[in-house]
């Protein structure tokens, strides 16, 4: 599959986990979940965004 289609699932997957999360035990704060479901998507946004490869040169330069 494509990436874009798997950081696309993976988004609506890891989001409605935790608004699942939020109806399955209540009695956790907000402040507790958010930084990790806010860590987890900007992860995800990073992926989407950044290229795959980077520095191709330095394989050239480990080879010699």
């Amino acid at each position: 599959m494509n990436k874009f289609i798997i950081i696309i699932l993976a988004f609506f997957a890891i989001n409605g986990f935790f608004s699942l999360l939020s109806f399955l035990f209540p009695s956790v704060p907000m402040d507790k979940i958010l930084p990790i479901q806010l860590w987890i998507n900007a992860l995800l946004l990073f992926a989407l965004i950044l290229p795959g490869t980077v520095a191709t040169f330095l394989y050239s330069m480990v080879d010699e």
